[in-house]
């Protein structure tokens, strides 16, 4: 990869009330005491895909966890080394008020679906005055979505909704963020010289909020490097696994029968869980550069936000939908209106 840009990117904005956030974060909090892992279901519409029969674009809806707020990462308790792997990240958590931005993470592999054929997509992709700019631009560069499932890179744009459903008092809400989902790739993150990875970092910092003493910037690889870091050693391990759903070729697997000659689980790929010998990223050799050429960190960039709380009125419930209106950092804001559930 051809790096001309300074790797770490100026950001500042100024802080703007966000009224739904500060609930959300209570909801994942208390969510967080009964439960190993924060859930949510992201919804997409998949390209069209004639070669399987299917000539029309279709939903897609699949659960995913949440990877916490972009530039507010959690800590993983369940890998002491995440804490030496990223400074960056560290020195910015002990430094309380400090970066935070309102867009959602999860993680993903670059051969899932989703990325190749969803992400990418929009259903009016031959139109450049309808879709959005960077679907059309990685169409003219790469090629269309889900022909031929190759490795997409940074980009995106696609409009997809995350549901939360946390059914639990004191919560008993469902929340329903919509927006616009883009990928983060190590490969070229930091080239900014590459209009679309310009683009989508433009997008991103538009969004974020720094300190006001804040010196230098954000590192993106850095930061990806910390999603990739705070999973486990078995998840790690899995992005330099076979292709999503490959089981050796065409040979099919039934429960309980052994696996084909010569396939390994993701898990047990020698030197992928080992936590005392991983060097910074997560793990070493040959074997890490192909899960890192895998990893993805996926962002959502909410427009629209819809929270419906049941345990209001005695469980006939209360909704609110909160909507961004104006442009540019200095006149941007959230409107809160409460509608019928």
């Amino acid at each position: 990869m051809s790096t001309n840009s300074n790797p770490e990117s100026e950001l500042r904005s100024h802080r703007h009330p966000n009224p739904w956030k500060p609930i959300l974060k209570d909801h994942i909090a208390i969510a967080s005491a009964h439960t190993s892992a924060i859930e949510f279901s992201l919804a997409t519409i998949s390209a069209p895909e004639p070669s399987k029969g299917i000539p029309f674009p279709t939903p897609r809806l699949r659960t995913l966890v949440f990877r916490g707020f972009w530039l507010e990462l959690p800590e993983n308790d369940k890998n002491p080394h995440w804490a030496k792997l990223n400074p960056q990240v560290r020195a910015r958590q002990d430094n309380a008020g400090g970066w935070e931005s309102e867009i959602l993470t999860f993680t993903t592999d670059a051969r899932m679906h989703k990325a190749t054929s969803e992400i990418f997509y929009s259903p009016h992709s031959g139109n450049e005055n309808l879709p959005d700019i960077l679907c059309v631009e990685h169409a003219r560069l790469w090629g269309t979505p889900a022909g031929g499932g190759q490795l997409t890179t940074t980009g995106g744009g696609a409009w997809v909704e995350a549901c939360f459903w946390f059914k639990d008092p004191p919560a008993q809400t469902q929340w329903r963020v919509g927006g616009r989902c883009y990928l983060l790739a190590l490969e070229d993150i930091e080239n900014v010289n590459l209009p679309y990875v310009k683009e989508v970092r433009r997008r991103i910092e538009d969004r974020v909020c720094a300190p006001g003493d804040a010196e230098g910037g954000v590192s993106y690889r850095e930061e990806i490097l910390a999603h990739f870091s705070n999973l486990s050693p078995g998840l790690r391990a899995s992005f330099a696994g076979a292709e999503r759903g490959d089981v050796g070729g065409a040979v099919q697997v039934r429960s309980g029968e052994p696996l084909p000659e010569g396939y390994k689980l993701p898990e047990t790929v020698e030197g992928l869980s080992n936590e005392e010998t991983v060097p910074f990223g997560g793990m070493d050799g040959g074997r890490g550069e192909v899960a890192r050429k895998h990893f993805r960190v996926g962002l959502i960039i909410p427009a629209r936000v819809d929270r419906v709380d049941l345990g209001e009125r005695g469980g006939a419930g209360r909704r609110w939908v909160y909507t961004l209106e104006g442009q540019g950092k200095e006149s941007r804001r959230w409107v809160e209106k409460e509608a019928w559930p």
